[in-house]
């Protein structure tokens, strides 16, 4: 009962300190391609027919995006705010409260499931940092950017549900439907998987016997995802036109590929350490030279070997924080050689990553404070 009333307490003050920072956004018009998807498509919204089969139909043609979740939320809000930019901005933050508390579930599901030694301390602190990181700015304020935020809280409610699932089995369903819905909502979701794989590897459940019925049922799932969207993907032509290796063959491509693919990760790895200056159209960034292309490897290098080495010594949760920056950051960086986005980079593309940073902090300060006599919750 009192871990019940003081979690309670936690997630109320998660609550409004979520959503309170970022109140101002409320006065904000529409921006960018909130323009395109929402003033522009009036008439789709208004005449859109709410059908269950919308999520299982086939796109007609070939398209860069295929979002038919983050598109049931544009419409639902038109039904209820018309063309108000205030009714979109509220739904924005209300969704990134869902995903702090979606965040703080997680974190509180893996630091049992790790063994942590103050688990509700380390999911708090986490998802508060979460709630006030400065690079979410971008997705909370633009409306046309809650796809970040409704994949990344279907993520944390599946991989929860996920985890738990190995103590009662019903826990999967919860854990299937939010990884199918997230394929509908964003392409970051195509990293989900091998987050939800990259847990039973580290927490040494890969060959448990309950994966015979949890494999083939998610592997189900995102076939039949792949069925709808299969005709619709952007041909392998297609992305090597817009990519930074067209036009280049043999070992020039593989270098260029081994630039673009580092350096991506260095930049954003620095971001997250150093969240500020925001730029919400960033053209270029560093690069090129033979030390920034040395330095980008041996970041790479050291996440992947702190991964690892925090496997080895049974720091799971480090391990799979570090897997969850990783994993999800990569669709980011993927954008960034192959550019399906206006935008090769964007702050936006780090609100879900962001997430295994927050962990990592979180679970930084409790150990800091457990060593200097704190007594956490």
């Amino acid at each position: 009962y009192p871990y019940f009333t003081n979690r309670l307490v936690l997630c109320l003050i998660l609550l409004v300190v979520s959503f309170a920072i970022f109140i101002p956004s409320l006065d904000n018009e529409f921006v960018w391609d909130d323009v395109t998807f929402i003033v522009d498509a009036e008439s789709y919204l208004e005449t859109f027919d709410f059908n269950p089969a919308f999520l299982i139909q086939k796109p007609k043609s070939s398209v860069k995006y295929y979002r038919p979740f983050f598109t049931l939320s544009l419409v639902t809000d038109y039904r209820m705010w018309g063309l108000s930019p205030f009714g979109y901005h509220l739904t924005n933050i209300l969704l990134h409260s869902a995903c702090t508390l979606a965040l703080y579930f997680m974190v509180l599901v893996l630091g049992r499931e790790f063994r942590l030694k103050s688990p509700d301390a380390v999911a708090f602190l986490s998802s508060l940092l979460f709630a006030v990181y400065p690079l979410h700015v971008e997705s909370v304020s633009f409306v046309s950017a809650r796809a970040d935020m409704m994949a990344g809280m279907l993520l944390f409610l599946s991989v929860g549900f996920y985890a738990l699932s190995y103590k009662k089995l019903l826990y999967l369903i919860p854990a299937a439907l939010s990884l199918y819905l997230s394929l509908y909502t964003k392409e970051v979701a195509y990293s989900f998987p091998i987050v939800l794989l990259g847990f039973d590897v580290i927490s040494r459940r890969l060959f448990n016997r309950i994966n015979i019925i949890k494999y083939p049922l998610l592997a189900v799932l995102v076939s039949v995802y792949i069925v709808v969207r299969l005709d619709s993907f952007l041909s392998g032509s297609d992305l090597m036109k817009q990519s930074i290796v067209r036009g280049l063959s043999g070992i020039d491509a593989v270098k260029e590929f081994l630039v673009g693919f580092l350096g991506s990760y260095l930049y954003y790895g620095w971001r997250f350490i150093y969240p500020y200056d925001l730029n919400h159209f960033i053209s270029t960034i560093p690069g090129g030279s033979a030390f920034y292309i040395t330095l980008s490897a041996i970041f790479v290098l050291a996440v992947v070997a702190a991964c690892i080495v925090s496997m080895k010594k049974k720091e799971n949760y480090t391990a799979f924080s570090l897997l969850l920056l990783f994993a999800t950051l990569g669709p980011a960086v993927m954008i960034a050689i192959f550019p399906t986005a206006i935008t090769r980079f964007a702050e936006r593309f780090m609100y879900i990553p962001s997430a295994g940073f927050c962990m990592l902090a979180g679970y930084a300060i409790v150990l800091i404070g457990s060593r200097s006599g704190v007594k956490w919750l």
